[in-house]
């Protein structure tokens, strides 16, 4: 277990660096989260942490998803992009760390997924996410909103495919949609969901 000088050095990290590569200043960042820019320094150095809701209004401001860099500095192992070079035991370790990180709906899902109890191929829905996640963010939540209203009819019409098995969260999903929406309509490319770190952390 790291100690709280570890953890803080590691968030201040993410902030720095994620900060550089977006080409903000600090000045931009204390206007926008609404605090002083001796508030970004001290966030930036490690003395001091910001609160959740400031740490989604930083990668707001921004625009960029903040798994890259909690990936890079919280778990390195998994850090790494999927190099056709790692083995397969590098790849099941590094599968192995995120997944103890999803909460415990989160797993009973991927078992769901992976079981081919729904009638597709398990391997035919992982490459169909893949594919779906490389389009326009727009695109994206035009689908999911089409996926949810679906489900949510089916449903209430009792014609799910299996009614007996694991379900989604439909207050989570139906908030990242909406998040996902009003992102695009700022122009971002990316949305956060304060309650995906919040439930990540707890099983």
């Amino acid at each position: 277990m790291e100690n709280r000088i570890e953890l803080a050095e590691k968030i201040a990290k993410i902030l720095r660096r994620s900060r550089y590569e977006s080409g903000k200043s600090q000045e931009h960042m204390a206007m926008g989260i609404g605090v002083s820019k001796k508030t970004i320094q001290n966030w930036e150095n490690g003395t001091s942490f910001p609160n959740i809701l400031q740490v989604e209004e930083w990668f707001r401001l921004l625009d960029i998803n903040p798994l890259q860099f909690y990936l890079e500095y919280m778990l390195p192992h998994t850090a790494a992009n999927n190099e056709s070079q790692d083995t397969d035991e590098e790849i099941a370790q590094n599968l192995q760390m995120l997944i103890e990180q999803v909460p415990t709906l989160g797993k009973r899902i991927l078992l769901y997924l992976l079981s081919g109890k729904h009638g597709s191929s398990p391997y035919a829905v992982l490459q169909m996410l893949a594919a779906h996640l490389q389009v326009l963010l727009k695109d994206r939540v035009l689908n999911a909103g089409i996926i949810l209203q679906n489900y949510e009819m089916e449903r209430e019409l009792k014609k799910l495919v299996c009614p007996k098995e694991v379900q989604p969260d439909l207050k989570f999903l139906s908030n990242a949609v909406y998040t996902g929406k009003s992102s695009v309509q700022r122009h971002d490319n990316s949305y956060f969901i304060v309650e995906e770190v919040e439930g990540a952390k707890t099983e």
